[in-house]
């Protein structure tokens, strides 16, 4: 009834300014998203139907039964069904969590770059916590190895398991491995304390761990430790 008292300029521009809105709003979030192969495809298969919606437009009356022609009325309908479907079949056998096994003394920032990068693109999880997870996952790493925190294997490497857990909230790498846990605090260290105290570097470094992620957490059992880097998303 609204729509029908409105005169039809009004009626335009209000949809005008809608469409220009809606469809900025959009692009912006597919580009904060890191994207895989899969996810491009489902994304742009969808734009694609979506923009030819007017040339499929008489094969789309006739072909589907009546149930589908409500849900392909128009562009929009055609695009994001496309997408949705794309999106869950490709989801198949996607699983949320990855493991990876990598040596804290000789592996190199590039290596858990590349994982953590390829994680994120699987997922679609935004660039900037990846990026995040990307510098503290190593700078934890620097630190288990720089300190000794972590039992020698085999008497030449230290092996870290680096495990990475999504959901639409939250991005996290848990880190597992055998020996120490890392001091963490939520203060810094006084000059004086460090200068005084070797233990102050590493309740330091727990503190920057804290800094360069929302939540972090430890554990300790029997010498199997877990530290865990929780990022929003």
């Amino acid at each position: 009834m609204f729509w029908d008292i409105l005169p039809q300029p009004v009626a335009g521009s209000a949809m005008i300014f809608l469409a220009c809105f809606t469809s900025l709003a959009g692009l912006q979030m597919i580009a904060s998203r890191l994207l895989d192969s899969r996810k491009i495809l489902a994304v742009g298969i969808g734009l694609i139907l979506g923009v030819s919606y007017e040339p499929l437009k008489t094969l789309l009356e006739n072909a589907p039964p009546g149930l589908l022609k409500t849900v392909l009325f128009s562009g929009v309908g055609l695009g994001v069904t496309a997408a949705v479907l794309l999106s869950a079949l490709f989801r198949f056998r996607d699983h949320t969590r990855e493991r990876r096994r990598l040596d804290a003394r000789h592996s190199s920032f590039d290596e858990v770059m590349a994982f953590l990068e390829q994680q994120g693109k699987s997922w679609g999880a935004r660039a900037e916590v990846v990026r995040r997870a990307e510098y503290a996952t190593w700078q934890a790493f620097e630190i288990l190895a720089e300190h000794g925190l972590v039992d020698n294997a085999d008497g030449e490497k230290n092996w870290i398991e680096i495990e990475t857990i999504f959901n639409e909230f939250t991005f996290s790498v848990v880190l597992h491995y055998t020996g120490s846990t890392v001091s963490l605090s939520m203060h810094p260290p006084s000059h004086d304390e460090l200068l005084a105290d070797d233990g102050a570097v590493l309740q330091m470094a727990g503190y920057l761990l804290h800094r360069l992620a929302d939540q972090v957490r430890s554990r300790n059992q029997d010498r199997r430790c877990e530290l865990r880097l929780i990022f929003n998303d």
